[in-house]
């Protein structure tokens, strides 16, 4: 099984969070998200854990931890997500696609999606009813933004849901911080945000 993460440049990552966090405390927050959700994914049982970035200084940050990247086309989600996915059908390998700001994953969580996916289409919605997780079928055409989660569900009906707590909180704004910030899973986010 392969989990390939989204990573966007952490120049320009959490930009929603700008009211709040500096310009250097939102990239280091964005670091530490990502390298916490893919270490999770790793530990939860992936075989490959590869990070799906357009920019280099991602790629190579990612080579610093261990973890290869693929360089997508540049086109935004859906060409990433296309760009991943249709090389794991290449390679003959289950694909969990995941974003990168999962401030609260738990390797149960992680496994719990994980088995899933070794079972068939498999996806798990966010709070706001976007799309944190998916193995989808080959013939999916992706398609991210508001209201994804229904979008790509309409496509795999017979999908396996998984609704878990570490799947369904993504860091977008400053609500999403206060509630990772008040989740038990969420403590070590003070010392990343400099709390």
């Amino acid at each position: 099984m392969i989990a390939a993460v989204f990573v966007k440049p952490f120049g320009v990552a959490k930009a929603r969070l700008g009211d709040r966090l500096s310009a250097e405390r939102r990239a280091h927050l964005g670091m530490a998200i990502a390298a916490r959700t893919l270490s999770t994914a790793a530990d939860a049982g992936a075989d490959v854990v590869v990070v799906v970035t357009a920019d280099a200084a991602v790629a190579r940050w990612a080579a610093n931890l261990g973890f290869g990247a693929a360089r997508d086309p540049g086109n935004g989600l859906n060409a990433a997500a296309t760009f991943a996915h249709s090389r794991s059908v290449e390679m003959k390998m289950t694909c969990v696609l995941l974003h990168a700001d999962l401030p609260v994953i738990s390797r149960s969580d992680m496994v719990a999606f994980f088995t899933a996916a070794r079972h068939g289409p498999a996806i798990a919605p966010s709070y706001d009813g976007g799309t944190s997780a998916i193995s989808a079928p080959r013939d999916i055409t992706f398609s991210y933004g508001e209201a994804s989660f229904s979008r790509h569900l309409a496509q795999m009906p017979r999908a396996t849901v998984v609704v878990r707590p570490g799947l369904a909180l993504d860091l977008d704004t400053s609500q999403d911080l206060d509630r990772a910030l008040a989740h038990p899973g969420g403590n070590w986010l003070r010392l990343a945000i400099g709390e």
